[in-house]
């Protein structure tokens, strides 16, 4: 379990913020980022790791107390210190002479002073340390009381401060001989990455996420931090004329995220009055416009017929109406974020890598506007799209072996027997002392290796081995390495299979068109979009060949992959499903339901973007369809399950019926024959993004 322990020593000016590791109840381990020492600020900041060994050894070794250590073979802990435990602790608490202490504490800081002013910081230091000893042991006697007390903590932090002074100017007079620690250089945001994130902004209102990824926070540092984030993020958005939905705030010890649905991607314009020079010097003793005037208007490109005058105060000036441009979102958010996160306060706050104050060392900033990463710089991190999990996911084998990756193929021994690499592979990390869990992925990077052999067991074999499919396939692709009808030398159709089988069997669901997006950039030639969309097809028919081989019908196969190709794992699933239930007797009904509007408006003119007008309705027939077309529509989504999409769309099939035999729609009157298109149009939509029924038997 870890803890917060914010650990301070005011008698010596030192302190610092970290965690407390406790196991079987005891705290064994702790971590502290010191802040300050001697009273002086640190920089860089210093880290200190300490362990309660015997809590470790009781834990190890299976006793209930420290005396019951076995210190040696026929010897225990408590045989060979309880006695001198017993003898120092009458000693502290009972004998020690208070007079001779006193004298003590008098001595050592007089002699800790002289060496002071010798120049001699590590004998003061000393000295200082023998003062903070005879110190404690007076408390343990019960005889300092609260007024005593802060003058003798005043007496040691002066000399603690004094020698970490001293030994910080020794150090400079000696040219600071083991080197200087210099302060982390920050960068700031590259321009271009604001540049490349605007070219990607479309005219769509987009979710927004912040996320702030920390080391482990205090539980009640999270509580208030997301609500000051919240409430912050609210005054920007509101300050920058930022229309949005529901903001909402979530947290946990290593992270605070801020949620903005529907966050608007341009600024709503406004129109302000700008003040322009004094009428006195707009215009001379004609009448006619000055320098002072046109410039006005120049600078705002307005006639000189649109300005206004008031008195302000004294002077009468021109005034100009203008309308403020509206900038996008992602640039505004990018100068702001910087400044509203520092404005986040903790009961106790550090330093890290820089002089920004926060709760715990800042590791990660993901900032997404849909798709678009909003780029800033705080506290040395630069904004992103990755996020982190739990420590305890296997995220650092994958990270150590994606570096090892495919090293074996230089090896002599894969040269000559190609069948070896990845066990090679494995063999090599073992014996470099590599993690089991690094080794075994750098094994399954190459599963599988042909149809039906066995997939990797870990989750790091699997990232590995599909991201290693994807590179091949968009590098081969953009180097125009592209398999024929007759040849094949790199085995890509082997290597798309062996991706469409990780993808179905593993349960991945992964976005294949954005993975071959991204698996584009990391490429050192140009991939072009067509090249993509090339290696997305040839995927897909590999797709639609693995689903045929499980015997389920090519025009449902064809059917769902016309929708869902771009998510193999999904698609494998619809399919799976779609087969079944076209067997039973209500998926034929919902296909059939289903083609009635698709063929009526197939080669009609309805405008794509005419919406249907409910008060065009004639019919109880039509209102009872639009009912029954938006409960269903509110319940379908692209990722539905199949099954829950016709046990949804079942709901039509009596509003359809009944409005086939009561409602004619090629009727005579524009309006109401375009509002009754537009209704089927909707309805014909549904299954968009779910599967294709016009390829289906019955349709």
């Amino acid at each position: 379990m870890v803890s917060k322990d914010n650990w301070e020593s005011p008698v010596l000016g030192a302190w610092g913020l970290g965690w407390e590791i406790w196991m079987d109840g005891m705290e064994i381990t702790q971590f502290t980022y010191f802040q300050q020492a001697g009273s002086l600020q640190l920089s860089p900041i210093s880290v200190e790791i300490t362990y309660g060994l015997e809590r470790i050894l009781m834990l190890l070794q299976g006793v209930d107390h420290f005396k019951k250590i076995q210190y040696a073979d026929g010897i225990t802990y408590g045989e060979l210190f309880l006695e001198n435990e017993k003898e120092m602790s009458a000693y502290y608490l009972e004998h020690a002479s208070v007079h001779h202490l006193q004298k003590h504490f008098d001595f050592f800081e007089e002699e800790a002073r002289s060496l002071l002013a010798l120049g001699l910081a590590i004998p003061a230091y000393d000295q200082l340390l023998q003062t903070s000893h005879a110190f404690n042991i007076l408390d343990s006697r019960g005889f300092v009381g609260v007024t005593e007390r802060a003058r003798y903590f005043g007496r040691i932090r002066s000399l603690a401060r004094q020698c970490a002074q001293l030994w910080l100017n020794t150090r400079e007079s000696l040219g600071h001989p083991l080197g200087v620690a210099s302060d982390p250089v920050h960068v700031v945001c590259p321009k271009e990455l604001l540049d490349t994130a605007v070219k990607k902004v479309n005219d769509d209102s987009r979710l927004f996420v912040l996320e702030i990824g920390t080391e482990e926070m205090p539980p009640q540092d999270v509580v208030d931090a997301g609500q000051q984030l919240k409430d912050l993020i609210l005054r920007v958005l509101e300050k920058q004329r930022l229309s949005h939905g529901e903001v909402q705030a979530f947290g946990t010890p290593r992270r605070l995220l801020i949620c903005v649905e529907n966050l608007c991607t341009k600024q709503t314009e406004k129109e302000v009055e700008v003040r322009g020079p004094p009428v006195s010097k707009a215009f001379d003793n004609q009448g006619n416009a000055t320098k002072a005037a046109e410039g006005f208007c120049r600078r705002y490109s307005i006639p000189l017929d649109s300005l206004n005058r008031k008195i302000d105060g004294k002077t009468e000036h021109l005034y100009a109406r203008i309308m403020e441009s509206a900038r996008l979102a992602v640039e505004v958010l990018s100068e702001e974020l910087p400044s509203t996160i520092a404005k986040i306060s903790f009961p106790k706050s550090m330093r890290w890598n820089s002089q920004i104050m926060f709760s715990r060392p800042i590791r990660w900033i993901l900032a997404l506007h849909g798709d678009v990463v909003v780029p800033f710089m705080f506290a040395g991190v630069l904004s992103g799209n990755l996020s982190y999990g739990l420590r305890n996911t296997p995220s650092a084998a994958l990270m150590v072996a994606a570096s090892l990756a495919m090293s074996d193929l230089a090896t002599a021994v894969v040269t000559e027997f190609t069948s070896l690499a990845g066990k090679m592979a494995r063999h090599y990390a073992i014996r470099d002392g590599y993690p089991e869990q690094v080794a075994e992925a750098l094994y399954e990077i190459t599963l599988p290796r042909f149809s039906g052999d066995i997939l990797p067991a870990t989750d790091a074999g699997v990232v590995l081995a599909i991201a290693d499919r994807l590179d091949s396939l968009v590098g081969l692709f953009a180097a125009g390495c592209q398999p024929s009808s007759t040849n094949d030398p790199f085995g890509l159709r082997r290597i798309s299979y062996g991706l469409v089988q990780l993808l179905v069997e593993k349960d991945k669901n992964l976005d294949l068109k954005q993975a071959l997006e991204l698996a584009a950039e990391a490429q050192p030639i140009q991939v072009d979009a067509s090249t993509i969309e090339d290696v997305l097809q040839f995927v897909t028919r590999r797709l639609e060949q693995f689903l045929v081989d499980k015997e389920i019908s090519s025009e449902v196969v064809r059917s769902i992959l016309a929708e869902r190709a771009n998510l193999p794992s999904l698609a494998a699933k619809s399919a799976n499903k779609m087969a079944s239930l076209s067997r039973g007797n209500l998926f034929p009904k919902v296909v059939e339901a289903y083609s009635r509007p698709a063929r009526i408006v197939r080669g009609k003119e309805v405008d794509p973007d005419m919406e249907v007008d409910e008060a065009a309705f004639e019919t109880n027939e039509e209102r009872a369809l639009w009912s029954a077309f938006m409960s269903v529509k509110n319940k379908i989504h692209p990722g539905i399950e199949i099954d829950d999409f016709v046990e949804i769309s079942s709901q039509l099939l009596q509003p359809l019926e009944e409005f086939f035999n009561h409602v004619f729609v090629m009727v005579e009157e524009e309006r109401i024959r375009k509002n009754r298109l537009a209704l089927l149009r909707d309805i014909a939509d549904l299954p968009r993004g779910i599967a294709d029924l016009s390829v289906l038997p019955g349709f």
